[in-house]
């Protein structure tokens, strides 16, 4: 009788045991899908725009830099826009930040859902955004900054006071070249035609060539 207890004694805690560890092995699991999910949302906030859920700045530059040296290298094409919303500060005034946020927020959407899949965007700060388009010709990135020019010149935003608000933005085009080292010096070349396309009356595109603007 005292073998036959103590072999169902026995049972029993080896019972306990097994779904202790099944209990434990669950909760392991459990907490390991949630460190998971918490790496995953710290590395969408680390990388992605707080108030337009495009790309940040370092996202943009950690994504770009290595498609410049892959098309420089393979002898592609690719070209870099530099895109800024005309006018924003007097939107502020008017309207409030507020407003202004939502209007940057709209612009970035209507942006992003104008370009393709494969093209980098991203902001880079204040009102101020980029894109990356790689296999992209100099008449391909014309036709893509028009395009996105279009899409916001026909765009409004209506406030809660009924108020419709209309903007424009200004775009610099830049091309690959030989030269080109890294994204820096082909941000600056479309920076450069960002400004030529404010100065020459906002809402217009420019392509940068050959140490020149070229307006479209």
């Amino acid at each position: 009788e005292l073998i036959i207890l103590e072999a169902i004694r026995q049972n029993a805690q080896d019972r306990r045991l097994k779904d202790y560890q099944k209990v434990l092995e669950s909760a392991v699991e459990k907490r390991t899908r949630e460190l998971n999910d918490i790496n995953v949302k710290l590395e969408i906030l680390a990388t992605t725009d707080s108030l337009c859920g495009v790309n940040n700045r370092r996202a943009f530059y950690e994504s770009s830099a290595p498609m410049i040296k892959y098309t420089r290298r393979e002898g592609k094409k690719l070209a870099v826009l530099m895109i800024d919303i005309d006018k924003f500060k007097m939107i502020n005034d008017i309207y409030g930040h507020n407003i202004g946020d939502e209007i940057i927020k709209l612009m970035a959407s209507k942006t992003e859902n104008t370009l393709r899949k494969s093209d980098i965007f991203g902001r880079l700060g204040g009102e101020e955004f980029a894109a990356v388009l790689p296999n992209t010709s100099e008449r391909g990135a014309l036709k893509a900054a028009e395009n996105i020019r279009f899409e916001i010149e026909n765009s409004e935003y209506i406030t809660q006071k009924n108020e419709k608000i209309r903007f424009t933005v200004s775009i610099g085009v830049a091309i690959l070249n030989s030269d080109d080292l890294d994204l820096e010096s082909i941000l600056h070349r479309a920076d450069l035609a960002l400004y030529d396309a404010k100065r020459n009356g906002r809402n217009k595109v420019v392509l940068f060539k050959d140490g020149s603007e070229q307006e479209n």
